[in-house]
C-alpha cells in the first residue's frame, strides 16, 4: 500500500502486560484478505475489536497504517489505535461482523444485478476515500470487503503493511488505476451467472484493461452513475410512452422520443376524457336507477380528480428518472402508475355499459379505486416485491397485475361473478411464474371478493392462502390485510375465534414495521375485531375496538370518509345492543348524514342509515317516532330498485310497522310481496324471512293455526339458515309456544317448543343471554302449573 501522506496516530505503550492488561480473550479468526486475526473485547474502547499484527513493522508500515487511522469514512473499516510491543506492532481494527462480498454473493440463490452493482459502488465509494488521503489498497478483490449484518459495504485494509504479500510488492508502486482493475474484476467475477445489462459487463471488462479508460476510482463510479442514469432515463420514457399505450415495460415496441415527461396530458386520452366522460354520463343516467342523478355528478367529480391525480403523479415521477434520481424508484413508480390506470380503464369501461345495478354502485366504485399517492410513497415502493429480473417474467407479471386491477375494477362496480373470474384466471397464469408476491395478491383479492358474496369459508381458506404466500417474501402489507379480513369472514364460527384472537398480535406486528403506510390497514383490524367481540356478545370490548377504528380511519381517511361513516354505524350497533338508544342514534344520523352527502338521497347505504335510525325507535317500542324513517328506507331502496329486486327486508319492515299499528290487511300485503320477490329470485333465505315475519303477523292478529301451519312448513324444509334466520325462527317457536300454552290439549307441544329454542339461545349464548333468560323463566313458570 503505497501512502505520501501520514497522520499522527499516538502509539500505546511499548510493553507486553499492556496488551494482555487491556485485550480479553482474544480468540483467531480470519477476516477476507486481511488474513488471521484476533477477536477480542479492548477494555479501554469499551467494544470487540479485532488485532491483528502484520509481518512486517518498520517505519513505513507505521506510516501507512496512521494514515488510515486517520481516515473516517462509512465504507472503510476503521483503524483505531496502533500499540506497540518490543519492535512489534498491533493494529487494532473496527471488527465488523458480516460477510465478504464473496460469501455474500454465494449466498444469494439468484442475485439480481442491480443488488451487485450496489454493493460494488459502496467499495468504490471507500476505496476513493481512501484514494483522496493518498492510501491506495493495491490488491483489491471479492474478500477485501465485508457486506455487515445491515448492508452495509466496507473495505477491510487500505494498508499495504497489513497483507502477508507486501514484502513481496514492496518494490513496487502501486496506484489508482489498480484499485479501478482490482474492483472491475471482483465485479465481473460477481455478475457470473447474473443476468445483468450488457452496458454493466461493459464498464466491468474495459475497467480491467491494462490502461483502463478510467485512471481515476472516482472517474469509474462517475461512469458507472452516468450509464446507470441513462439506462433509467429510457426505462422511464419506455414506460412513460407504455403506459400511454396500454403496455408496460415494451422498451423494444417504443420509438425514442415516446417517453418525454409531457406525456402526462396525452396518456388518459381514450380512458377519461370528454368522449368517455359523455358516455359514462349517458350510460348512468340511462340506467333505470332512480338515483342516477344524483349519482353522476359524484362520480364525474371523483374521476375528474383521480385522473388529475394520476397526471400530476405521472409527471413527477418521470421528472425524477430525467433527474436520474435513484431515491425515488422510479421503475417501480411507473408501473405502480400503469396499475392505476388500469383501475381506472376498467372502471370507466364498466360504467359506460351501466345498468341500474351498476349505476347504485358507481359512486363507491369510483371511491374505492386504488390510491395514486402510493406510487409516490417511496417507503412503500422500497416495501414491496421487487419485479422479476427476467425482463419477460416482469412483463408477464405486470399485465396479470393489469387483470387484477380490471377484476377489482368490475366487482367493486356491482360485477361480482365477472370480477371474481377473471381473479380465479390470473391465479391460473401466475402459478406457472413462480412469482409468489402475485400469487398473494390475487389470493387477498379473491378473499375479498368471497366476502362480499357472503361465500365465508371459500373466503378464510383464500385469506389463508395469501398469509402464507405473503409471509416468506415480506410482504407485510398483504399478509396484515388478509389476517385483518380473515377476522370479519370468521367472525360468526365460534371455533374458529381463538384462531383469531392469536392472529391479531400478528397484524399488530405486521402493521408496526409496515409504519405509517399501514396504518389503513391497523384501522381495518380494530373495525373488524369489533364485529368479532360483537359477534361473541362482548358489547365493552366491540365498543372500544370500534372507537379505535373510527380515531384511525379519521386520521387516515378524514372525518368524512365513507369509511369512517361505515365504522360510526358499527360503533352505533354496539350502543344499541348495550340499550343506549340515544347515544346509538346519534352516531347513525352523523353515519348517514356522511354517507348522503358522499352517494346521493337514494343510495342503498343511505336507506341502511335509516333502517339503523329507526331501529333506535323500535328497540325503545316507539314505533311511531320509527314511522319516518321505515317510510323513509323504504322510499330510498324503492327509488334506488324500481324493479323491486332488493325490497323483500324493507317491505317486511313496513309490514311490522302496519302490523304494530295494527293495520293487519296491509301487514298481510307487503308481507306476501316480499315473498313473492324472494321466491322470484330465488333467494331460499328470503323466503324464509318472509315466512317467519308473516307467522309472527299472524300471532299478533290472533290467527293462531295459520301461524302454526307456516312454522310447520319452514321447519319441514330441508336447509341450513345462517344465523340471524336461526335466531328470528327461534324467536318464532318460543312466540309459538306462549300462543299455544293457552290451548290445554297443546301445552305439552308448547314446553316442547320452549325446550327446543331453549337449547337454540343457549348455543349461541353470551350473545343471546337475554332472550335465553325469558325462555328458560317461562318455562319454569309453566313447568309448574303443568305437573
Amino acid at each position: 500500500m503505497a501512502t505520501v501522506m501520514a497522520n499522527a496516530v499516538i502509539p500505546g505503550p511499548p510493553v507486553e502486560d499492556a496488551v494482555s492488561a487491556r485485550f480479553v480473550a482474544p480468540r483467531p479468526l480470519v477476516i477476507g484478505d486481511v488474513g488471521p486475526v484476533d477477536v477480542a473485547f479492548d477494555r479501554t474502547l469499551g467494544r470487540q475489536v479485532a488485532l491483528r499484527e502484520p509481518r512486517l513493522a518498520g517505519p513505513a508500515q507505521l506510516r501507512e497504517v496512521q494514515a488510515q487511522a486517520g481516515l473516517a469514512h462509512p465504507g472503510v473499516a476503521r483503524i483505531f489505535e496502533v500499540v506497540r510491543t518490543d519492535g512489534r506492532m498491533l493494529v487494532v481494527m473496527e471488527w465488523i461482523r458480516g460477510d465478504t462480498l464473496r460469501a455474500w454473493r454465494a449466498s444469494q440463490a439468484r442475485p439480481r444485478w442491480r443488488a451487485v452493482l450496489e454493493h460494488f459502488v459502496a467499495a468504490g465509494e471507500g476505496l476513493a476515500a481512501a484514494h483522496a488521503v493518498g492510501l491506495i489498497h493495491g490488491a483489491f478483490g471479492l474478500d477485501s470487503a465485508v457486506v455487515d449484518a445491515s448492508g452495509r459495504v466496507r473495505v477491510l485494509a487500505c494498508a499495504a503493511a497489513l497483507r502477508e504479500d507486501a514484502e513481496d510488492e514492496a518494490d513496487r508502486v502501486a496506484t489508482p488505476a489498480d484499485d479501478v482493475r482490482g474492483l472491475c474484476a471482483a465485479l465481473a467475477e460477481a455478475l457470473g451467472g447474473v443476468r445483468a445489462p450488457g452496458w454493466l459487463r461493459r464498464i466491468a471488462a474495459r475497467g480491467q484493461e491494462p490502461a483502463p479508460p478510467w485512471g481515476s476510482m472516482a472517474a469509474l463510479l462517475a461512469a458507472l452513475r452516468a450509464a446507470r442514469a441513462r439506462r433509467r432515463r429510457l426505462v422511464v420514457a419506455a414506460l412513460g410512452a407504455a403506459i400511454a399505450g396500454g403496455a408496460i415495460g415494451l422498451t423494444r415496441n417504443l420509438t425514442s422520443d415516446s417517453g418525454r415527461c409531457d406525456a402526462a396530458t396525452t396518456a388518459l386520452v381514450g380512458i377519461w376524457d370528454d368522449a368517455r366522460r359523455e358516455e359514462v354520463r349517458r350510460a348512468l343516467l340511462g340506467s333505470g336507477a332512480g338515483a342516477a342523478e344524483a349519482v353522476w355528478p359524484r362520480v364525474r367529480a371523483r374521476l375528474d380528480a383521480y385522473a388529475a391525480g394520476w397526471s400530476r403523479a405521472y409527471a413527477e415521477v418521470c421528472a425524477a428518472g430525467e433527474r436520474g434520481d435513484a431515491e425515488r424508484l422510479v421503475d417501480r413508480s411507473m408501473a405502480c402508475l400503469g396499475r392505476r390506470r388500469a383501475s381506472l380503464a376498467a372502471l370507466v369501461d364498466v360504467l359506460g355499459q351501466a345498468d341500474a345495478a351498476t349505476a347504485l354502485k358507481a359512486s363507491a366504485a369510483a371511491e374505492a379505486l386504488p390510491s395514486v399517492a402510493a406510487c409516490t410513497d417511496v417507503a412503500a415502493l422500497r416495501a414491496a416485491a421487487p419485479p422479476p429480473d427476467d425482463p419477460a417474467r416482469a412483463e408477464a407479471v405486470e399485465r396479470l397485475r393489469e387483470q387484477l386491477a380490471r377484476g377489482q375494477a368490475l366487482a367493486d362496480a356491482g360485477q361480482s361473478a365477472a370480477g371474481l373470474a377473471r381473479v380465479e384466471s390470473v391465479l391460473a397464469a401466475a402459478q406457472p411464474l413462480g412469482y409468489e408476491p402475485l400469487v398473494a395478491e390475487a389470493k387477498l383479492q379473491k378473499g375479498r371478493m368471497l366476502i362480499d358474496a357472503w361465500r365465508v369459508d371459500e373466503a378464510a381458506e383464500a385469506l389463508s392462502d395469501a398469509v402464507w404466500a405473503a409471509l416468506p417474501t415480506r410482504l407485510d402489507d398483504i399478509a396484515a390485510e388478509a389476517l385483518a379480513r380473515r377476522i370479519y369472514a370468521l367472525r360468526a364460527v365460534p371455533a374458529r375465534r381463538p384462531e383469531l384472537h392469536a392472529d391479531v398480535a400478528l397484524v399488530e406486528a405486521l402493521t408496526a414495521r409496515l409504519g405509517p403506510h399501514g396504518r389503513w390497514i391497523e384501522g381495518e383490524l380494530r373495525n373488524n375485531l369489533g364485529t368479532l367481540y360483537t359477534a361473541e356478545g362482548r358489547p365493552e370490548l366491540a365498543q372500544r375496538a370500534f372507537e379505535r377504528a373510527l380515531a384511525i380511519k379519521a386520521e387516515v381517511f378524514g372525518a368524512d370518509h365513507p369509511q369512517y361513516a361505515h365504522s360510526l354505524n358499527n360503533l352505533g350497533s354496539v350502543l344499541l345492543a348495550q340499550g343506549r338508544l340515544e347515544a346509538a342514534r346519534a352516531h347513525f344520523e352523523r353515519a348517514t348524514a356522511l354517507l348522503r352527502a358522499a352517494f346521493g338521497p337514494h343510495h342503498p347505504q343511505v336507506a341502511l342509515g335509516l333502517n339503523n335510525i329507526a331501529a333506535t325507535y323500535i328497540q325503545a317500542g316507539d314505533w311511531a317516532g320509527a314511522e319516518p324513517y321505515v317510510e323513509a328506507y323504504y322510499e330510498a331502496l324503492a327509488s334506488a330498485f324500481p324493479d323491486g329486486a332488493e325490497l323483500v327486508w324493507p317491505r317486511l319492515l313496513v309490514a311490522r310497522l302496519h302490523q304494530e299499528q295494527g293495520r293487519f290487511a296491509a301487514a298481510r300485503a307487503h308481507a306476501d310481496a316480499a315473498r313473492s320477490l324472494a321466491v322470484r329470485r330465488g333467494d331460499a333465505i328470503g323466503v324464509v324471512r318472509t315466512e317467519v315475519a308473516r307467522a309472527h303477523l299472524e300471532l299478533a292478529a290472533g290467527a293462531v293455526d295459520v301461524a302454526d301451519a307456516i312454522f310447520r312448513g319452514i321447519v319441514a324444509r330441508p336447509g341450513a339458515l345462517q344465523v340471524d334466520d336461526d335466531l328470528r325462527l327461534t324467536a318464532l317457536r318460543f312466540a309459538l309456544a306462549r300462543a299455544l300454552w293457552d290451548r290445554p290439549a297443546e301445552r305439552s307441544r308448547a314446553l316442547e317448543l320452549a325446550a327446543t329454542a331453549a337449547s337454540s339461545f343457549r348455543a349461541y349464548a353470551p350473545y343471546t343471554a337475554a332472550e335465553l333468560a325469558e325462555v328458560e323463566a317461562w318455562r319454569r313458570a309453566h313447568e309448574v302449573v303443568a305437573r
